[in-house]
């Protein structure tokens, strides 16, 4: 009798060990699948931040183009010697190394 039992027993816990089993397999799946959700919608995120970024630094930079062609034009022979002692400077720096 007590065989019995054990033998029952033994049975419940292996049949409770396939649904927990088949339970995690779930829980494993859908936590893959949302990850996947989140990690797609993060990059689509930081893919959007990145172009809206990109278009500022593309008209400050246009911004600061046609202000520096601007004084260039109205003082080209400021320009031209702004110009030439930065590149004195820049050459002695290099001379120095």
């Amino acid at each position: 009798m007590a065989e019995a039992e054990l033998k029952k027993e033994l049975d419940d816990i292996k049949s409770d060990l396939r649904q927990l089993r088949s339970d995690f397999v779930g829980l494993v799946k859908t936590l893959k699948d949302e990850a996947g959700e989140r990690a797609a919608s993060a990059a689509s995120e930081v893919k959007e931040r990145m172009g809206e970024k990109l278009s500022e630094a593309r008209e400050y930079g246009e911004k600061v183009g046609k202000q520096l062609q601007t004084t260039i034009e109205e003082k080209p022979l400021a320009s031209v010697l702004v110009a030439f002692g930065v590149g004195f400077l820049m050459g002695k720096l290099m001379d120095r190394r």
